[in-house]
């Protein structure tokens, strides 16, 4: 175990304030003030071209006992 880790932080997180859907449309995020509440939504375009538009995000990194990376493939 890694110090400082706490295996019941994933149990007490906030949940996601992300709101999007994918049905042949642009993604939908909330957009969240310095204290993280939701003060409008916005496109992901938007989100992403304009940095005064803060928006929540996760990036989860695999690792196999090796030490390997795990990636997603995108298209």
């Amino acid at each position: 175990m890694k110090k400082g880790y706490d295996p019941g932080s994933l149990a007490r997180a906030r949940p996601l304030a992300y709101t999007g859907t994918m049905s042949g449309q642009e993604e939908w995020f909330d957009v969240v003030d310095l204290e993280g509440r939701v003060v409008s939504k916005a496109t992901r375009s938007e989100c992403h071209g304009n940095p005064s538009l803060i928006h929540q995000a996760v990036h989860v990194l695999v690792f196999n006992h090796a030490g390997a990376l795990f990636l997603q493939q995108r298209s």
